[in-house]
């Protein structure tokens, strides 16, 4: 527990955990203390604690869409599984490669932070009725998208201003991934609760919500979890806490920069690569088939996949056409460099495929 708090403490916020099995289950509770109201009785502590009485809240996805299953999520993945959890109501994320409201790269992000504030709070939900904010600084199925960080100091300028919560879902890209602990910390934005997951435990079944004292004042028995923080789990936890601060984060930021680096000079050399994007080993490639219209190329991503499989390289998609590069944060240079000529290799087989 000490070391979980320690990472808590590494970027001044944060101190009450709450432990779960998995992502998933990090996202439903991540939401649960934002909107619980009981009209019954409510004392002037409750009303003291302004976002516990606020029944919306506002997710950044990618153009707009929803996000993960606990929230509400697009195409085969919502089919059945309706209605979705009402009350939550989606803005774009600030795409800069492609704008989702159609600006430029150099205004779409300024522009998507005036959209929340001059449309969404305005014409569809007021700002003193949204209990919370939830973004992830960097998307992951979305594609890799990495938030700028001007956006995310705005969108806690505004949240703090109409004392929303902030918060930051770090599931994929928190941990080290990114050569930092927590990827919003390049931002200099602090949030108000982190969903963490995954690279936590090393492969073992753990999921963390952390937030401040007062967010995670829950009435006792408000909630549970039959397999939330088991003894296995948090020690390989542990393990990796001390493993990440020993060397892997600075490793992530020394070999992911080399990766970049790489995978940058492969654009000047094939056209179906679009952007490269990313920060220390979280990294995406996006594919298009014309550098002009950006037309998505979906189906040459996944020929790409495949043929960089073949050659013993493992990706894995991310959004509609883009490629994610997500390795071990024990990767060397020397692996980087194997991955780049491999990928370089599955790539030039798909372009000659398309002539």
């Amino acid at each position: 527990m000490r070391n979980f708090t320690e990472a808590a403490d590494k970027v001044e916020f944060l101190p009450e955990l709450l432990f779960t099995g998995h992502g998933e289950s990090v996202a439903r509770i991540g939401v649960k203390p934002l909107v619980i109201f009981k009209p019954n009785k409510i004392d002037e502590s409750q009303f003291r604690r302004v976002h516990r009485l606020r029944s919306q809240v506002q997710q950044m996805r990618k153009d707009g869409r929803p996000g993960g299953p606990e929230v509400g999520v697009a195409g085969v993945q919502r089919r059945g599984f309706g209605p979705m959890m009402p009350g939550v109501f989606h803005a774009p994320f600030p795409d800069c490669y492609r704008c989702p409201i159609g600006r430029t790269p150099d205004d779409c992000a300024a522009e998507c932070l005036d959209f929340i504030e001059n449309d969404l709070l305005v014409h569809l939900v007021s700002p003193d009725e949204v209990a919370a904010i939830v973004i992830e600084p960097i998307q992951g199925e979305g594609g890799y998208v990495v938030a700028p960080d001007q956006f995310l100091q705005r969108l806690r300028e505004l949240t703090r201003r109409h004392g929303i919560l902030l918060v930051a879902d770090e599931v994929q890209s928190g941990m080290g991934r990114t050569g930092k602990m927590f990827a919003i910390e390049f931002s200099g934005a602090r949030p108000d609760a982190i969903a963490v997951a995954k690279g936590i435990a090393s492969g073992l079944p753990l999921g963390v919500a952390m937030a401040r004292a007062d967010v995670m004042a829950w009435p006792h028995g408000a909630h549970a979890s039959t397999f939330g923080g088991n003894p296995v789990a948090c020690a390989a936890a542990l393990a990796t806490l001390k493993l990440l601060r020993e060397r892997l984060i600075a490793n992530a930021a020394d070999v992911g920069g080399h990766l970049m680096a790489g995978l940058a000079t492969l654009a000047d050399k094939h056209p179906l690569i679009g952007d490269v994007r990313g920060r220390g080993l979280m990294i995406g490639v996006e594919l298009v088939r014309d550098r002009q219209t950006k037309e998505r190329a979906g189906r040459e991503r996944d020929a790409l996949v495949s043929a960089a499989f073949a050659r013993g390289l493992l990706l894995l998609g991310a959004g509609a056409n883009a490629i994610r590069f997500s390795p071990p944060l024990v990767l060397t240079r020397e692996e980087a460099d194997i991955a780049i000529r491999l990928f370089d290799e599955a790539l030039t087989e798909v372009e000659n495929s398309l002539r």
